[in-house]
C-alpha cells in the first residue's frame, strides 16, 4: 500500500504482509506466463478487443530480447495482460497489486 504524502515528500511503502486475518495465503506470485502486445491500437484494455496480436511471454523477462526496433525516436508501447483468480477468502478485503522490479 502506498500512502501519498504531501508534495515534495517521498511516499511510504508498507511491506507485503505475511499474515492477514481470515486469509489463507495473503500473497500470490504473478511470475509466469503473461500475454504481451507491442504497440496495440484501439481499446486494448478490453478482453475482446479486435485486431490485437497477443503473444505469450514469461515474466520476468527482458523486453529487449523479444523485440528489436529500428526506429528508436518513438517509444514503443508494451501491454501485458493476465487473468488471475482471486481466492474466495479475499472477499470483502482490499486487493493491491504490487510490481517489484518493473521498469520501462
Amino acid at each position: 500500500m502506498i500512502i501519498h504524502p504531501p508534495v515534495g515528500q517521498r511516499p511510504v511503502i508498507y511491506p507485503v504482509p505475511d499474515y492477514v486475518f481470515s486469509v489463507s495465503c495473503p500473497k500470490t506470485d504473478l511470475n509466469g506466463i503473461w500475454q504481451l502486445a507491442f504497440n496495440p491500437s484501439g481499446p486494448y484494455w478490453l478482453s475482446d478487443a479486435p485486431d490485437i496480436s497477443w503473444q505469450n511471454t514469461v515474466v520476468p523477462s527482458d523486453l529487449s530480447a523479444l523485440f528489436s526496433h529500428a526506429d528508436n525516436r518513438t517509444p514503443p508501447l508494451y501491454v501485458y495482460r493476465r487473468e488471475i483468480q482471486i481466492p474466495e477468502d479475499f472477499s470483502g478485503k482490499h486487493v493491491f497489486l504490487r510490481f517489484e522490479g518493473s521498469y520501462g
